[in-house]
């Protein structure tokens, strides 16, 4: 867009995408900058779908990366990682009890807590509210 009454509009970002992420990306325009704020503060969950392959290794942890490590991965079930996802889960949830900001031994927890609504209310770690496995076969897998 160009011409004299766009020169003073002001565009801000809501988040930003990681390079290889897909999603959407927020933006606020001109008054709508104002809303960029009461959305960060409103401490949505965000959901990501993750691919991984067993019995490789590389230097940055990604696909593209340098290959620095090879071993077997013929013992790794679906049970096994299914039970590892459960305890990830487990002290994750611990985590966002403590950063929820809200005292446990209330109606209005117990309510929250229900609806799925307990959300960190301030600056905190990313926390994994949920995680599952989509698809396992060996070596693929996908969260």
């Amino acid at each position: 867009v160009r011409g004299p009454q766009f020169r003073r509009l002001k565009i801000g970002a809501g988040h930003r995408l990681d390079v290889k992420a897909s999603g959407v990306f927020v933006l606020g325009i001109g008054h709508g900058n104002k809303l960029l704020t009461d959305l960060y503060n409103c401490h949505l969950t965000k959901a990501y779908t993750v691919g991984g392959l067993f019995g490789k290794a590389t230097d940055d942890f990604s696909d593209t990366g340098k290959l620095i490590e090879k071993t077997t991965f013929d013992h790794i079930t679906r049970e096994k990682l299914e039970r590892i996802l459960a305890v990830i889960q487990g002290t994750n949830h611990k985590a966002l009890l403590m950063y929820s900001n809200i005292d446990m031994k209330t109606q209005e927890a117990y309510e929250l807590a229900v609806k799925g609504l307990i959300r960190p209310m301030g600056k905190s770690p990313p926390i994994i509210t949920a995680i599952r496995c989509l698809q396992f076969t060996l070596p693929e897998f996908q969260l």
